[in-house]
């Protein structure tokens, strides 16, 4: 369902429910620290996580007043809400809002889906930053007569943010090769097959002819829900699927992101000592799709259960294409493995994997790389459009 429109006061709920949270939160680091420092815990010893006696009875009373406070706080909200009423309509948000409230959802996204927070994304299917309701995405798709595209943004992104230095690959597809252009707005601090899934049940609700042609183009984690969207639409007889022509990938983690493995690398360190674990839950403020994005997982599987992985292979009536790119302007072997785009290295970007069971085999002739682009700038880079544009074309 599109998401319900905002207003000012829904907002500010949002961000009481995320403040009243983190001094909990932040109550219960202080609670673990002052435990160990009490109890002369060895630099290498294990940490307490609650204060007992009297110390802990008064982190217990922190803890009551602050839940008091946030209900307190909604209270005068809600009736703030009800004196200033609804924005008729769906309206179009400004972009800044849209921008810090796609961030928050990609490190807290999950949280805010739990906790009911306002704040939380809804997916949905947009043009010019509007959601459309299930009857105005069926008339897109009854009106095109040609390719509809649609296009999946990245990590703590948004739909309105294709559009980077006055270029926007979807709008001069719709110009230059008359596709029908539709933008995926969703909550990407969730698992990326919980994207997935939702993502496949949208399309399965829709009626397409049988001569509907649909292109994915995709940046970053989302190239991960498209093939996650792909495998459940596969397994779950979505026949939307069989209508896939074509799926782009613009710098798609594979096989993982460099930037968020070496969050976790922080997370092991800095529980070493017990002095510095409590610190550690601060860190490990980092969303269920943050943590997907670290190791390319697409289905549920992959995080539910601990053993080797699978890869889930590429559909074979889908053409399936990759881009890559350094920040580097020279070739070396450092920038493709390790630095690579500044967040996805070349190898995973393009599938590729020393064990072959896990290879995507993208073919060759689909895979495009080139130096001096970095992650973001893939989505206003005039070659990479030009690419994007011939592989759409052919």
């Amino acid at each position: 369902m599109p998401k319900k429109p905002k207003n000012l006061s829904s907002d500010l709920q949002g961000i009481s429910q995320l403040s009243i949270d983190t001094v909990k939160g932040i109550t219960k680091v202080v609670e673990s620290l002052h435990s160990t420092i009490s109890a002369n815990t060895p630099i290498l010893g294990s940490h307490k996580e609650k204060a007992s006696g009297l110390t802990g009875a008064i982190y217990k009373s922190i803890n009551a007043v602050t839940h008091l406070l946030g209900e307190g706080i909604n209270a005068v909200l809600n009736k703030t809400s009800q004196m200033q009423g609804e924005y008729s309509g769906v309206h179009k948000l400004s972009k800044t809002r849209e921008a810090v409230a796609a961030a928050m959802n990609g490190v807290l996204g999950d949280h805010f889906d739990e906790g009911d927070n306002p704040l939380a994304i809804q997916m949905s299917f947009r043009i010019n930053g509007q959601a459309l309701n299930k009857n105005q995405l069926q008339e897109v798709f009854n009106n095109t007569e040609n390719t509809v595209t649609v296009l999946i943004h990245g990590l703590c992104m948004n739909d309105i943010q294709w559009t980077r230095d006055g270029h926007n690959h979807g709008e001069l597809l719709e110009q230059e090769l008359g596709h029908t252009v539709i933008y995926l707005h969703y909550n990407s601090g969730l698992h990326v097959s919980e994207n997935g899934r939702k993502l496949s049940e949208l399309l399965f609700e829709l009626e397409l002819d049988d001569n509907v042609s649909i292109n994915l183009l995709c940046h970053s984690m989302g190239g991960l829900v498209a093939r996650s969207a792909c495998y459940y639409a596969k397994i779950l007889n979505h026949a939307w699927f069989s209508s896939v022509d074509k799926m782009i990938f613009l710098g798609t983690p594979h096989h993982g992101a460099i930037l968020a493995k070496g969050g976790h690398w922080a997370d092991v360190f800095l529980q070493i000592s017990p002095y510095s674990a409590p610190f550690a839950k601060i860190t490990k403020v980092r969303s269920n799709g943050l943590h997907d994005l670290r190791h390319g997982y697409v289905k549920d599987e992959d995080w539910q259960v601990v053993e080797e992985r699978t890869i889930v292979p590429l559909l074979e009536n889908i053409e399936c294409y990759a881009i890559a790119t350094t920040t580097s302007e020279y070739a070396s072997k450092y920038h493709e493995k390790i630095v690579g785009d500044g967040l996805v290295s070349i190898n995973s970007a393009l599938g590729i994997h020393k064990d072959k069971k896990l290879d995507l085999k993208i073919p060759k002739q689909n895979q495009w790389t080139s130096p001096n682009i970095g992650h973001m700038q893939q989505l206003s880079h005039k070659e990479i459009y030009q690419v994007i544009k011939n592989w759409m074309n052919t």
